[in-house]
């Protein structure tokens, strides 16, 4: 009888142990997916300016232009979107009424030190966390770009870009 309350007590102890790992393991992944993950947040297009960011389709990109007009006595006013690609570069506008909702990505800015350049591509470590990455050199930046600088670079929507370099 001992031995069978020892065993079930031990059983549940073992248990609540597995738990507790599994929950610091879940945590541990959710925290480092988050920073790759496609992070964005909700906001209307009557607060959006020149130089903010906004999704369309799927990309992020910047905005290069924006109007808005109201066609009429019972019209709703409406709002034209130029904008470019971050990480592509491709032109895309939008028209929508401007109290309509529109996804904008967190852009995470960071900072991180050249390692070396390998052809093309750049190796940087993140001064925050010091992960290693490997990120394509842009054209404007080849020449400013050397082992050991820092450089500036984004992070949004698990995409990432070397965006000038530091100092």
């Amino acid at each position: 009888m001992i031995y069978l309350v020892i065993h079930i007590i031990s059983e549940k102890i073992i248990k609540i142990i597995i738990i507790k790992e599994f929950i610091k393991f879940t945590k541990f992944k959710k925290i480092s997916e988050e920073s790759y993950q496609m992070s964005k947040k909700v906001v209307e297009i009557k607060t959006l300016k020149v130089g903010k960011y906004l999704i369309l389709g799927g990309e992020a990109s910047k905005i290069t232009s924006l109007q808005t007009s109201s066609p009429g006595k019972h019209g709703a006013a409406k709002a034209r979107i130029e904008a470019v690609g971050v990480f592509d570069g491709q032109k895309r506008s939008l028209v929508k009424p401007v109290d309509a909702k529109i996804d904008v990505p967190i852009i995470d800015k960071r900072v991180g030190q050249v390692l070396a350049i390998m052809g093309n591509d750049v190796q940087i470590m993140d001064l925050e966390s010091y992960e290693t990455l490997e990120l394509p050199i842009p054209e404007d930046l080849k020449d400013k770009v050397a082992e050991g600088k820092d450089v500036e670079y984004i992070c949004a929507l698990g995409n990432m870009k070397v965006m000038r370099t530091k100092g």
